[in-house]
């Protein structure tokens, strides 16, 4: 009864740690084109040049009707746009890529979250993603 016990230990720990490395190869290949949300941040990675990312990060919220506060700018690392409560950040990613991260809202919510990942999809259909 022993041996057969730890034999299942044994089988039951090999198994884990092999999905533990699949789930983990998964999680890397799809890096691009996710959503993720966050305390009341979604954020995507765009396989883009900041620069072509910033770019339709702006007309994109135009397109959905936000007033973008002053004239923003891309920086050397990252850019910030604002439009009443809706902040969207730009950040450069090491090789030539760029992170978008939309927060609405103060309070994380449905709304805001839905909010957020329209105007994601809005830039991602912008760069052609």
């Amino acid at each position: 009864m022993k041996a057969s016990s730890l034999c299942f230990v044994i089988l039951l720990a090999t198994a884990s740690s092999s999905c533990i490395v699949v789930a983990a190869g998964v999680g890397a290949a799809a890096t691009y084109g996710y959503i993720s949300h966050t305390n009341n941040v979604s954020s995507r990675e765009f396989d883009a040049r900041p620069d072509l990312t910033w770019k339709a990060v702006l007309h994109g919220m135009k397109a959905q009707d936000y007033q973008v506060e002053g004239s923003p700018q891309l920086g050397p690392v990252d850019g910030v746009a604002i439009a009443g409560d809706t902040v969207v950040t730009v950040e450069r990613v090491p090789g030539g890529t760029s992170r978008v991260k939309v927060k609405v809202g103060t309070f994380e919510s449905e709304q805001h979250e839905r909010l957020a990942r329209l105007l994601i999809q809005e830039i991602a259909r912008r760069l052609g993603e």
